[in-house]
């Protein structure tokens, strides 16, 4: 028999209609997903979402399959669920970047989850990429592995734990030993505060500094930030002090 011709991307639109049969869906996710997922999903709340989180240009390529399911242990509760997202890949040449593609994808969907419930909690979102190429995949399945030789800094410090930078809990006197960054700092610390001319002049060295520095833009930018936003007691105190601390001297 002869293969029929002029079908547009016939793996795709074959995987897609198979897929879109909650029976055909229940085994493959039983037989692929990992044994920790299996174990706390519930596969008989398996919903098949219509959304599409393929970027145009890779449509062409590519077929996407998106189910969402509830957790076993909180079935009463709507808001929480999961959310397996699988991809068939048709690319004569495997895509390297896969893993970030992934989380760009994982991102839109929840995006969209949060749209529909924006005070919910997030949804695990598990990829999985159904690759039937004529050879065996080639790349890594691991977005730290895209870092290389620092993927143990990316795994360290991306996508966990954000760098927190409380400067309310930022001692005045750690902050004057910035050099710098003080001037931002304190300014950011203590905008508010009615005092504020109290807590420059403790810059005086950081600003002598800049200004023998030819920091003029960074300095002006600050002292307009301040102008405009700070609570204070006297504008011509202000401009009295700008012009004691930082004009030099006739």
């Amino acid at each position: 028999m002869k293969k029929l011709k002029n079908i547009p991307h016939p793996h795709d639109r074959a995987f897609r209609t198979a897929m879109s049969d909650k029976r055909v869906a229940q085994d493959f996710f039983t037989h692929y997903l990992p044994p920790a997922i299996l174990a706390k999903a519930d596969l008989r709340t398996l919903q098949l979402r219509k959304e599409s989180y393929i970027s145009a240009d890779l449509q062409l390529v590519m077929a996407d399959v998106l189910y969402e399911v509830a957790w076993k242990t909180s079935a009463s509760h709507k808001a929480d669920k999961a959310f397996f997202y699988v991809l068939v890949e048709q690319q004569t040449k495997p895509d390297k970047l896969m893993p970030w593609r992934f989380l760009d994808y994982t991102c839109q969907i929840i995006k969209q989850h949060l749209k529909e419930a924006p005070h919910q909690s997030l949804p695990v979102v598990i990829p999985l990429l159904f690759f039937n190429g004529s050879n065996k995949y080639p790349y890594t399945t691991s977005l730290w592995e895209l870092f290389g030789e620092h993927q143990d800094i990316a795994k360290t410090f991306m996508f966990e734990q954000f760098q927190l930078i409380d400067i309310s809990q930022v001692p005045d006197q750690t902050i004057r030993q910035h050099r710098w960054s003080a001037l931002l700092e304190m300014l950011m610390k203590h905008i508010t505060s009615r005092h504020i001319l109290t807590y420059l002049d403790q810059l005086h060295d950081n600003l002598h500094m800049l200004v023998q520095a030819n920091a003029d833009a960074y300095i002006l930018a600050m002292l307009k930030y301040t102008l405009q936003q700070a609570n204070l007691e006297s504008t011509q105190a202000f401009f009295d002090y700008i012009k004691r601390c930082l004009l030099p001297e006739p």
